[in-house]
């Protein structure tokens, strides 16, 4: 027991789930359309149980949202076929303060320790030279030995030895985001997680990959033959669900006048659109629908509600700037430095 627990507490390191805990729940009326819509096949990859597939989009789309949304339902749409199973990921993040959050060392830690946390029975397989070292310093009753650190190759091996073993059944679904944010060679991560997907003919274990990154041309060559999505395209209704939830008048003014309304939620989204960070979409939705919420109390009529949109900037700077420009001079620090406050939460 007490080697196991070695093992674990070497694969683990600091800040190996920051990325994953930092991105926001996405809102409950948003996203469920990759598990609603059969043309997506996303349902239809995921019953297959083999392959890849891949989420793709530009900065800011709600890539890494959308796959946070994805693990708690993931797991239950998984073939029944091998009664093992395990839904496991990892989040690279170029921006974190530890190495390994945008290293494969890094991506192969966090798989191996998923895997050996739920299924301990493989860990004197999985990294066998470790394992044995361990245990041969406990049944000598001497302090731990200075242990090197994980390589590549050895981190690489083990789950090789995870996929190559005969005697636990095993379904792997791997979630793994942020490829654009690998710190070496594009073409290194997309050869290494290749690797992953096959084991022996014979082979008791079946991988399949989710994984996530931006529109760049080494991912596009890589995963375009693969079933995919891109995020932009979808969260249009997204935007309408948020906004229509937040502020229920926009529902009202549908019914009063559902022309005006179409083209209003129209402009909505175009601006939207150019808005880069998922959740400064919804921010930015926000406030400009409050705004519009505003004028219909104070009875404007819906001309007067357009052209109030069409003066609205897109950018959430802009709107902000706008936002601080007409507040009494007096006031504009404190605002300045409260919207400041909304903009980090």
């Amino acid at each position: 027991m007490l080697t196991v627990v070695a093992i674990l507490a070497q694969l683990e390191f600091s800040g190996m789930t920051d990325r994953y805990e930092d991105i926001a729940e996405a809102h409950k009326q948003t996203l469920q359309w990759i598990y609603e819509r059969p043309d997506l096949k996303f349902v239809e990859w995921l019953e297959a149980g083999t392959g890849v597939f891949w989420i793709t989009g530009k900065a800011g789309s709600g890539k890494s949202t959308l796959m946070k949304y994805q693990y708690p339902r993931t797991t239950e749409m998984l073939p029944k076929d091998i009664p093992n199973t395990l839904v496991a990921g990892f989040f690279f993040h170029d921006r974190g303060f530890n190495p390994l959050l945008k290293s494969q060392k890094g991506l192969f830690r966090a798989i191996m320790h998923d895997i050996l946390s739920k299924f301990k029975q493989l860990i004197p397989a999985a990294p066998p030279k470790r394992f044995s070292s361990i245990e041969a310093n406990l049944r000598s009753n001497a302090a731990y030995p200075r242990i090197s650190d994980w390589t590549p190759e050895e981190l690489k091996a083990g789950f090789k030895a995870v996929v190559c073993q005969r005697h636990l059944p095993l379904h792997l679904c791997l979630l793994i985001d942020g490829l654009d944010e690998f710190s070496g060679d594009h073409q290194i991560i997309i050869d290494t997680l290749s690797e992953l997907l096959y084991g022996p003919d014979n082979s008791v274990v079946r991988v399949q990959l989710c994984l996530s990154s931006r529109q760049l041309i080494k991912f596009e060559k890589a995963y375009l033959d693969y079933p995919h999505l891109r995020v932009q395209d979808l969260t249009a209704d997204d935007i309408k669900s948020y906004a229509e939830s937040k502020f229920p008048e926009l529902s009202q003014l549908m019914i009063r006048d559902p022309n005006t309304s179409k083209q209003i939620t129209k402009e909505i989204l175009q601006k939207a659109e150019g808005i880069c960070f998922c959740l400064l979409v919804f921010l930015w939705v926000t406030l400009v629908v409050k705004s519009l919420v505003e004028s219909l109390e104070d009875d404007d009529d819906l001309g007067t509600l357009q052209r109030r949109l069409s003066a609205l900037p897109a950018g959430l700077q802009e709107l902000y700037a706008c936002m601080i420009s007409s507040i009494e001079p007096f006031y504009r620090d404190t605002a300045a430095r409260t919207i400041q406050i909304v903009g980090l939460a």
